[in-house]
């Protein structure tokens, strides 16, 4: 039988994301947003590739339910959920731990994963604190939170 039922939210981190997609962990609390051009990068003369940008993305996830958190990211005191992509996944881990004829028993896990990545981060989020809320009914709310630093550069 599938849970669909609310548990408590296992874990809420942030991420940064780099221009080739690669996401780490935020462990310092300030989160870096890069804007570049969107011209071909040269190199020896040639051109390689094109500019790229960078991001921050708010993982949270549950064990026991096949329902994800709801996730609502805040910049000081503004809503901008909806400038982040939403991608939410659903499956059954297999219990390592259980044995018998029918093989192993699984575990629910439930996440919600949301995006911001861009060439062009908005400036006026410099210097602002991005929290990320995650909330399941029935549970207290967990959240994370970076300061975000925009860095503005210039690639011929």
């Amino acid at each position: 039988m599938l849970c669909l039922c609310p548990v408590p939210i296992q874990s809420v981190q942030l991420f940064s994301v780099s221009a080739d997609g690669r996401e780490t962990i935020v462990n310092s609390h300030s989160v870096t947003l890069t804007e570049t051009s969107l011209t071909d990068v040269f190199t020896a003369g040639a051109a390689t590739a094109r500019g790229g940008g960078s991001g921050v993305a708010c993982v949270a996830s549950v064990n026991g339910s096949l329902t994800p958190p709801d996730v609502r990211i805040m910049m000081d005191n503004t809503d901008v959920t909806r400038m982040f992509v939403d991608t939410e996944q659903s499956r059954i881990l297999e219990d390592p731990e259980s044995s018998g004829s029918l093989g192993g028993l699984g575990v629910h896990y439930g996440e919600r994963k949301m995006s911001y990545v861009t060439a062009m981060p908005e400036t006026t989020w410099d210097g602002k604190m991005l929290t990320c809320v995650a909330a399941q009914d029935g549970f207290p709310d967990e959240s994370v939170f970076a300061i975000v630093v925009v860095k503005c550069t210039l690639t011929v």
